[in-house]
């Protein structure tokens, strides 16, 4: 009788499968943790932002005594009587850099407050993901409105000059 003297070397189909599916559960889980790790630094930057926008409007105000309303800086209308600006559509908060080209001379000392306005990280208006500012002069108020944290909640940043 002739033996097998052949050493079987490698693994099994079964064994390879085992050690795919494993990796494949670690991964998953690490993706889930990755993901939530970055909306919460997205989160910690919109709190950051609205700080930073804060202080440029009080230093704003106590330049020139109040803030100018969105509509005379060139903001938007959205329905509200040219009471509101959105980071999502360009032109946000333009008054904190100076007088930029194209835009009326509100800022007329041309004081530079911020040399860039944040916007929100995602910043994009049709997943709600966008700061808003607004302005009623005649209460002398404004609000910068953060509007979704991704882990819940929004911030409101109310001021008076």
């Amino acid at each position: 009788m002739i033996k097998n003297t052949r050493e079987q070397r490698g693994f099994t189909l079964i064994e390879l499968l085992v050690v795919i599916a494993i990796i494949g559960i670690l991964s998953s889980i690490i993706a889930v943790s990755v993901s939530k790790a970055r909306a919460s630094a997205r989160d910690s930057v919109r709190k950051m932002d609205a700080n930073s926008i804060n202080k440029a409007l009080q230093m704003y105000i106590a330049d020139y005594g109040s803030l100018p309303a969105p509509i005379d800086y060139g903001g938007g209308d959205y329905g509200v009587g040219g009471t509101v600006d959105l980071s999502c559509t360009g032109g946000f908060m333009v008054f904190l850099k100076g007088t930029p080209p194209g835009y009326p001379t509100i800022n007329s000392n041309n004081y530079v407050y911020m040399s860039s306005v944040p916007v929100d990280p995602i910043n994009n208006l049709n997943s709600n993901y966008c700061y808003w500012f607004t302005v009623d002069k005649a209460a002398k108020t404004f609000q910068l409105i953060v509007m979704n944290f991704e882990n819940g909640g929004m911030s409101f940043t109310n001021g008076s000059w």
